[in-house]
């Protein structure tokens, strides 16, 4: 599967520029300090003995750093006043590292790819010579793939019974898709039936195939799997698909539960969509 398109954007493009530098032998009074100031939620660490190297401390290590002191304060009867023990505490003791540095002129899918697979929250971002210059977090990528990327619009769902592969209820967004079209986006209901069929007894899973000009989203459970059709998949997309399915299966759960039951005998004329697809408008 290929990746979205990202414009020909770096990482520059979407970094806040500059960063606090501190010293490893700074306090930790000095990082809450700048932080406060600031108003930010990180700041870098540097080791004056060597220049090559960086350090993190968020405002996560912060807390979880006081939950362990004041654990260890408590056990040992010892309760010194919070601004001495935050003077007394050094960065070193707490800062994360040394940390890579993302080249300003990384493809933001790139990067994106990078914080998913190591599971960080924020990357910096650095010049030729290897300096920090700036930071990337979740909130920037939201930011950006919210702003640059199209959200996206529903041409297309159905509802399709998990175990007989019946489809239960569709519903076209647009008035003007005929039933040409629709053959251009799958074959007909009864193709994209056959499809999920072979990928689900295949690899027991499916989320998303992009094909042609559009894209197919899927959200399965137990009961049914809701298929949706778009011009461009996107996080709102999936966040309303699930929300849909959600919705389908508190109207319905009963009756799919009643039709399993009975060997599937009972029909499928109650299963309609138009109560819950303005979810989507």
């Amino acid at each position: 599967m290929t990746r979205k398109p990202t414009y020909g954007l770096i990482a520059a493009d979407i970094a806040h520029v500059g960063v606090y530098l501190l010293e490893k032998s700074d306090s930790l009074l000095d990082v809450v300090a700048l932080m406060d100031k600031k108003m930010i939620s990180a700041v870098i660490i540097e080791d004056i003995d060597d220049l090559s190297k960086y350090y993190i401390i968020s405002h996560r290590q912060i807390v979880h750093f006081l939950a362990q002191f004041n654990k260890s304060q408590n056990k040992n009867n010892e309760r010194p006043s919070l601004e001495r023990s935050l003077a007394e505490i050094k960065a070193k003791e707490l800062m994360r590292g040394p940390i890579p540095i993302i080249q300003k002129n990384t493809p933001i899918d790139d990067v994106v790819h990078f914080m998913n697979t190591k599971g960080y929250k924020r990357v910096v971002v650095g010049n030729e010579k290897g300096q920090p210059i700036g930071i990337i977090s979740t909130k920037d990528v939201i930011a950006w793939t919210t702003d640059i990327l199209p959200k996206g619009k529903p041409i297309m769902i159905c509802v399709q019974e998990s175990k007989t592969g019946l489809i239960l209820a569709n519903y076209l967004f647009r008035d003007d898709v005929a039933e040409k079209y629709i053959d251009l986006l799958g074959g007909t209901l009864s193709a994209i039936e056959k499809i999920t069929d072979e990928v689900l007894q295949n690899s027991g899973d499916l989320r998303y195939i992009e094909k042609d000009y559009y894209d197919i989203m899927f959200e399965q459970n137990d009961y049914i799997t809701s298929i949706l059709v778009c011009d461009e998949s996107s996080i709102e997309l999936r966040i309303e698909l699930q929300a849909f399915t959600r919705r389908f299966m508190e109207l319905y759960g009963a009756e799919l539960e009643m039709r399993e039951k009975t060997k599937y005998t009972r029909p499928v004329s109650l299963f309609k969509l138009r109560p819950i697809i303005s979810m989507f408008e």
